[in-house]
């Protein structure tokens, strides 16, 4: 009888829905009676941004978002909390789907406070953003003053808080830099603040303030360097895995893969493993990258393909076809994958492709 088929390629990433809401348990633990918008770009981090608000829904206050789309998506599907757009305004008419689903906006340059003034309508939300240093998104400094005033004064808006965001959060001298310049705005007692991600979560408990605005480290992984999700007591929330499609043995002085850049010095068993750089694996990773394959550690070899990649278990007598390769998981952590390949868990993470199944448990 033939199978139904709806995704049959073995590569899956498995999102571990308790360990999400663990995590968001371990940041009020660490950010005491902070609020938490949990940041879902990037389809959530690669683990399906549906499937992470429906986890979250209920451990954390509210929802930092990118798309104007998956914030009223989100809104459709039943959440009340807060929903923050971390880039505001595209263009003026955009206002009215802020207005009409209960949207915060961060506002960000002059051109949106000047679209947010114009406006003469029932309540829109906004945060402001100032540039405290990282020359990125944020209005000057010294401009905060009269942008606040003039925020304040417009009477379709409601300002919801002030905002900034931090470069370098493994250089210590730059985040006190950033935290003096922010602690030196006239900000009024009352008006609720937030500076801190992940990193300064983690690190940085004089930038907790009144929102904290987690990202990665809700997905058990750490931004810091030299460190793993689990040192902060963190659970790794993506499996990241696939399994063996054929065997080969190689003989020394025969090459795998394109451009013929291993090639072996002794004889080896080669497994071919469905998943590719067009799955989400990173090109770049080098021969020794390191994989786990039937829950032994073992190594990338050659360079990695579009939709397969090479590993080596000469040392693991138990693989056969179907045998499980996990790519990065609890006992494979994807900081150490990262390093390896030369990137960052972000661009690991931001690269899973659509054409992966996505599976919760």
């Amino acid at each position: 009888m033939e199978r139904t088929l709806s995704n049959s390629r073995p590569v899956v990433a498995t999102v571990d829905t308790a360990a999400l809401r663990h995590n968001a348990r371990r940041i009020r633990q660490l950010a005491p009676g902070c609020s938490i918008y949990a940041a879902v770009k990037a389809n959530g981090y690669g683990h399906g941004a549906q499937l992470v608000t429906q986890a979250l829904a209920n451990s954390v206050d509210g929802f930092a978002v990118i798309e104007i789309e998956l914030a009223v998506a989100l809104r459709r599907s039943g959440f009340t909390g807060p929903i923050l757009v971390l880039e505001g305004l595209y263009e003026f008419v955009d206002v009215e789907t802020f207005v009409a689903h209960d949207l915060e906006a961060v506002v960000h340059c002059i051109e949106q406070v000047d679209w947010v003034a114009r406006y003469r309508g029932m309540s829109l939300k906004v945060w402001l953003k100032v540039d405290t240093g990282m020359n990125r998104l944020g209005i000057p400094a010294s401009h905060f003053d009269t942008m606040l005033a003039r925020l304040r004064s417009s009477p379709g808006v409601t300002l919801c808080g002030v905002m900034s965001h931090l470069a370098h959060v493994d250089n210590h001298s730059s985040v006190d830099q950033q935290i003096r310049r922010f602690k030196a705005l006239q900000i009024p007692p009352e008006m609720p603040r937030s500076l801190a991600s992940s990193g300064a979560v983690m690190r940085y408990p004089t930038t907790h303030l009144d929102w904290v605005r987690p990202g990665l480290m809700l997905y058990g992984i750490s931004p810091l360097l030299d460190s793993t999700g689990a040192d902060w007591g963190l659970r790794p929330v993506m499996t990241f895995a696939s399994r063996v499609i054929s065997l080969r043995e190689i003989m020394p002085g025969e090459s795998i893969g394109y451009g013929e850049t291993f090639v072996a010095v002794r004889p080896m068993r080669v497994a071919n493993v469905a998943g590719g750089y067009a799955d989400g694996y990173p090109q770049s990773a080098p021969s020794g990258t390191p994989v786990l394959v039937d829950g032994v550690p073992s190594r990338t070899l050659g360079r990695v393909s579009m939709d397969k990649l090479c590993v080596d278990v000469s040392h693991i007598l138990t693989v056969k076809v179907g045998t499980e390769v996990i790519f990065w998981g609890a006992q494979l952590p994807i900081e150490r994958v990262a390093k390896a390949a030369g990137g960052s868990p972000y661009e690991l993470l931001s690269h899973i492709a659509g054409r992966v199944r996505l599976e919760s448990v």
